[in-house]
C-alpha cells in the first residue's frame, strides 16, 4: 500500500510513501477479487488510485497506489470481514526461462483461451494474470496473460495462440511477446544489486515486452522491496525504481 505523490501541476507522480504491507488469505478467485478491491476502493476513495494486481502460483500480489492521501481503512474493512490475516507467503523458488505475454487481446476470451490451453499442454505451461485499473479522472484498465512454460519450444505454445484467435475472429489487436531465453539469475543479480536485497529473495511476478523500443519491463518483489527494472535487449538497464516496504504489517 503507497501514497503516491504527485507534482504541483498534478500530471505526473514524484515520489511514492510506503504506507502499509498486508498478508490475508481469501478465498476468491481473481476475477471477484479484482472486482470486489475495484468496488471497494471506489466506494471509499471515488477516484484518484493505482490498483496493480499480478497473480503467481496461488498468490496474488496487490499494489495500491492512492494518490495524496492517507486513509485506507476501508479496505482493512474489506481484508478483514473476508478473509483471515496470515503470515507472508512463501513465494516458490524456481521460475521458469521461457515466458509468453498475450497482451492487448479481447479479454471476454482469457478464460476461454486458458482452458483451451491447459487442457492441450497441461502440465506444460503455468498461466497467470496481471491486471492494472487506474482511477484519475477517466478509469483505465487492462488485462495481460503472463506463460511460465516448461519443456516446450515458445513458438509451439505462441503459434496455438494465434490461432485460437483467429478461430474466434478476434478483431482486437492481438500481441503475443516471447522471451525464450530468459537469464533468471543476471535479472534478479541485477535487482539484486540495485535494492541491496539478497537475490535469492527475489522473484519475478510480471514483465511486459515493448516491440517498439525492444525493451523488457519487470516487476519483481519480497516482503521488504518492489522493483521495477526496465532492459534493454542487450540486458542493459535502462530505468529502474526501487520502493522500499518500510512499515511492515505481517
Amino acid at each position: 500500500m503507497y501514497k503516491q505523490i504527485w507534482d504541483d501541476k498534478g500530471l505526473e507522480p514524484k515520489e511514492n510513501v510506503h504506507l502499509n504491507t498486508l498478508s490475508y488469505q481469501l478465498d476468491k478467485t481473481m476475477d471477484e477479487f479484482s472486482k470486489e478491491i475495484h468496488k471497494t476502493l471506489g466506494y471509499g476513495l471515488g477516484d484518484g488510485y493505482t490498483v496493480v494486481l499480478n497473480e503467481y502460483e496461488n498468490i496474488i500480489f496487490v499494489r495500491i497506489e492512492i494518490f495524496d492521501r492517507d486513509t485506507y481503512t476501508f479496505i482493512t474493512n474489506y481484508l478483514e470481514s473476508n478473509g483471515n490475516e496470515v503470515d507472508y507467503p512463501s513465494i516458490p523458488v524456481k521460475q521458469s526461462s521461457a515466458l509468453i505475454q498475450v497482451h492487448r487481446f479481447d479479454e471476454r476470451l482469457s478464460q476461454e483461451l486458458i482452458n483451451e490451453l491447459y487442457i492441450k499442454f497441461g502440465q506444460q505451461i503455468k498461466i497467470t494474470h496481471s491486471e492494472r485499473i487506474f482511477e484519475k479522472g477517466a478509469s483505465d484498465w487492462s488485462l495481460d496473460l503472463l506463460l511460465w512454460l516448461g519443456n516446450i519450444p515458445a513458438s509451439i505454445i505462441a503459434t496455438y495462440i494465434y490461432d485460437f484467435f483467429k478461430r474466434k475472429k478476434s478483431h482486437s489487436f492481438n500481441e503475443v511477446n516471447i522471451i525464450d531465453d530468459c537469464d533468471i539469475e543476471s535479472i534478479l543479480g541485477i535487482a539484486s544489486n540495485i535494492s541491496g536485497v539478497n537475490k535469492n529473495d527475489l522473484r519475478i511476478i510480471k514483465f511486459d515486452y515493448n516491440e517498439y523500443d525492444k525493451t523488457t519491463f519487470y516487476y519483481i518483489t519480497n516482503r521488504y522491496v518492489d522493483i521495477k527494472l526496465t532492459l534493454n535487449d542487450s540486458g542493459k538497464v535502462i530505468n529502474y525504481d526501487v520502493d522500499k516496504k518500510t512499515q511492515l504489517h505481517i
